[in-house]
């Protein structure tokens, strides 16, 4: 079942986010055969928590806030049981669950967000294909972003342990007058116009995939609801498992 979670949030105008002060950028590709808009990635260093990030972007902008986006998945041999990302995210200067950063930032309200959904996947053994999401939405003046977010992706089953592919899509919308996609962390396969936004990843041979982001906002003269959203799905062979919340 598709679920999906929309929350209202207050009408607020006034002047746009400061300039940007700094950026680091870092990326790389696999040839694992991805589906439309499904753009596939490499490990490009590994990290404690049993996680290998396959990339990483951050932009800081004045006082305080930033824009970043983490993709994180697990290191050959990861046991399932025992794998953790959160704390990878947290070594490498990403926010975690109980990050209140967004709290201070010239807010005049904020949203919680989150979903999550499974399907039964049988390849061989059967077992649960995951999809879920969390994040904060902020207004401030003038314009939306959705901080502190996390989205997972992934196969828990044994036989096989890994799928061949695994793809993992984030969705985030502003419902107003006068909404435009304004920006996201630089080269992070992000893209949008108008109220909609969204962004994709994949990984070859492995169970999970993680993204971590912060800043995806959308600029608006009034606003009436945001939403967000996800999609997971494991490829093995020519059978694809999909779950959305």
């Amino acid at each position: 079942m598709l679920q999906r979670w929309v929350r209202s949030v207050g009408v607020v105008t006034a002047a746009a986010v400061a300039s940007v002060t700094a950026m680091l950028a870092v990326a790389s590709a696999a040839s694992a055969a991805a589906p439309p808009n499904a753009p596939s990635a490499g490990p490009t260093s590994v990290a404690t928590g049993g996680a290998v990030v396959l990339s990483q972007s951050t932009r800081a902008l004045g006082r305080s806030a930033r824009q970043g986006s983490l993709v994180l998945v697990p290191a050959p041999g990861t046991s399932k049981s025992s794998y953790d990302p959160d704390s990878t995210a947290a070594q490498l200067g990403f926010f975690t669950t109980n990050d209140t950063r967004g709290q201070s930032f010239a807010l005049f309200n904020s949203v919680g967000l989150s979903g999550s959904n499974s399907i039964q996947a049988c390849p061989a053994d059967c077992a649960p294909v995951d999809i879920g999401f969390s994040s904060t939405a902020n207004t401030h003046g003038g314009y939306v972003t959705f901080d502190s977010g996390h989205s997972r992706g992934a196969w828990l089953g044994l036989n096989p342990f890994n799928a061949d592919n695994m793809y993992l899509s984030d969705s985030w919308s502003a419902n107003g007058i006068a909404v435009s996609f304004s920006c996201c962390p630089p080269g992070a396969g992000f893209s949008g116009s108008g109220g909609s936004a969204s962004w994709s990843g994949s990984v070859a041979n492995d169970w999970q995939i993680d993204h971590f982001f912060d800043g995806v906002q959308f600029d608006y003269g009034a606003l009436f609801s945001v939403s967000e959203g996800g999609t997971a799905t494991a490829q093995f062979g020519d059978q694809f498992y999909s779950t959305s919340a």
